[in-house]
């Protein structure tokens, strides 16, 4: 199906006179990857490969990322460990507590950051860990709850935010990141990372969540100063 797609797409280019760029990674898990057309093309016409690695800034970071990229996960990892930033812990709730206080510490420093775990029973224990910590220092406003697609939410003046589907009215896209200006029952006034204000309302999107810790998956293109990662068997 995904190759007939492809195929479709060409066609209307070539009747068009258009050239088609594709972008992505055959490589990428299958459930997010651009589908099997996409290396099927790659495999019939070839591609160039993007190898410069610019989200991280320091030499031994960017050869850990090629490391990965190989599936040297061990030497990659490695060099993060050397560095002091591979911690074990007890237990998984004291791992998730020492995130949330490392979350704190970014947001007092200046950085931005964001935690990533494999499940959603994680992200939720950590996103109100954070949220606790956050009320009873003052730094959230007044809140109101908004119903979403995984149940009701209390979001408040200066909540992180995640998008978690694409919406071309509201121009974001799925792992979209915000901050809540303003918040009343079932509607929300956010701020994009990128800049742009929009007003959500419940009855037209519920398909949002808080942003502090987020899945795996929801992160992919999110670009932050520092990534935390709960390390599980998933």
């Amino acid at each position: 199906a995904g190759v007939g797609r492809a195929l479709r797409v060409h066609q209307a280019a070539d009747q068009a006179g258009a050239k088609v760029v594709l972008l992505g990674d055959a490589k990428q898990r299958a459930a997010i990857e651009a589908g099997a057309a996409f290396r099927a093309v790659t495999e019939r016409v070839g591609a160039t490969e993007i190898t410069e690695i610019r989200r991280q800034r320091e030499d031994w970071a960017r050869g850990a990322s090629r490391e990965f990229a190989r599936g040297d996960v061990a030497t990659g990892l490695d060099a993060y460990r050397q560095r002091g930033h591979v911690r074990q812990v007890e237990s998984r709730e004291a791992a998730k507590a020492a995130l949330a206080a490392d979350w704190l510490a970014d947001r007092q420093a200046g950085k931005s950051s964001i935690i990533l775990a494999h499940s959603n029973k994680d992200v939720t224990s950590i996103n109100e860990s954070i949220r606790t910590a956050r009320t009873a220092a003052g730094e959230l406003g007044p809140g109101a709850d908004y119903r979403t697609e995984r149940g009701t939410r209390n979001f408040a003046a200066g909540d992180r935010l995640v998008f978690l589907e694409n919406s071309q009215a509201l121009g974001v896209k799925n792992g979209t990141l915000g901050t809540v200006e303003a918040a009343e029952a079932g509607r929300l006034l956010v701020k994009l990372d990128g800049g742009a204000q929009v007003q959500v309302d419940q009855d037209h999107y519920g398909k949002l969540d808080h942003g502090y810790a987020v899945t795996i998956h929801k992160a992919q293109c999110v670009t932050v100063d520092r990534a935390h990662v709960l390390a599980t068997p998933g």
